[in-house]
């Protein structure tokens, strides 16, 4: 009930103030929270990672016309999933801003993005870092027929090696990946964000000296209360996460100082 009346404060009020709140608490969890009896932002720097990069060209198609997808409930209750293109885009960020879960100003650039004729220029001349690649609210896809650079960070495993063979045979994308050891095989490339923070931090840092990088975090790690809420007003159909577990507490706090250290060695980032 708190985190729900939170987001609605959050999401009625002026965006400086919102973000204020949202630095205020990161703030707090970063001063807070020890690693090996220090604060956190601290203790992550005692960790010594160093990773290379692995670098997939993909020979997949290019997608010609921008399209996203977002869940619904259908008239008899269940879930599917919809495709809009267009005016379906522009009118989908229109109800979003008005509902308060989209910025005004994210809900104009999506109307630019649908409406653009070269979306190559979308990507051309950056690379888009992916704080849990393999997560279902990552923009991976999108980005990836698009032919995007992707920086992919993920914990090595299956999910990691089907996300790669997937995007190799159905995407025109380059995938940079943190690997340990240089091999060709893919079994063991990824990095684990609460685990090699500072080494993800660098390799982010040395991958950005000459290339603009836009960071995202998409990262998330389900405690015992995992559910899936929808919710409708003014005629928005949207889904929320609803995570438990000081897992997910620590990969959003190891995410926030990585973006940290990124924005700060390379002050042409973006955040999204």
């Amino acid at each position: 009930m708190r985190a729900t009346t939170k987001v609605k404060l959050q999401a009625g009020a002026p965006s400086n103030e919102c973000l204020a709140s949202c630095q205020s608490g990161l703030d707090c969890m970063n001063s807070k929270m020890l690693l090996n009896g220090l604060p956190l932002s601290e203790g992550i720097n005692q960790q010594k990672i160093h990773f290379e990069t692995r670098e997939i060209k993909c020979s997949g198609r290019t997608d010609q016309t921008f399209s996203m997808e977002t869940p619904v409930l259908n008239q008899k209750g269940e879930r599917v999933t919809k495709k809009l293109e267009g005016v379906q885009i522009v009118q989908q960020g229109q109800l979003w801003s008005k509902y308060g879960c989209m910025e005004e100003s994210a809900a104009t650039s999506l109307e630019a993005i649908a409406s653009t004729n070269n979306l190559g220029n979308l990507v051309k001349g950056k690379i888009f870092v992916m704080l849990g690649a393999t997560s279902a609210i990552c923009p991976f896809w999108q980005l990836a027929k698009l032919g995007a650079v992707i920086a992919c960070v993920s914990r090595p495993g299956k999910k990691m090696q089907s996300l790669i063979e997937r995007a190799k045979k159905s995407t025109s994308a380059t995938l940079l990946i943190p690997s340990e050891q240089l091999t060709d095989c893919i079994d063991g490339v990824g990095a684990d964000l609460l685990n090699q923070t500072a080494g993800i931090a660098d390799w982010i840092c040395r991958l950005g000296k000459d290339k603009q990088l836009v960071i995202g975090n998409y990262a998330y790690l389900a405690g015992i209360n995992e559910s899936l809420l929808f919710f409708t007003q003014f005629g928005v159909q949207a889904a929320i996460f609803v995570l438990s577990g000081e897992a997910h507490v620590r990969a959003s706090a190891a995410m926030d100082i990585i973006c940290e250290k990124v924005c700060n060695a390379c002050p042409n980032t973006g955040k999204v």
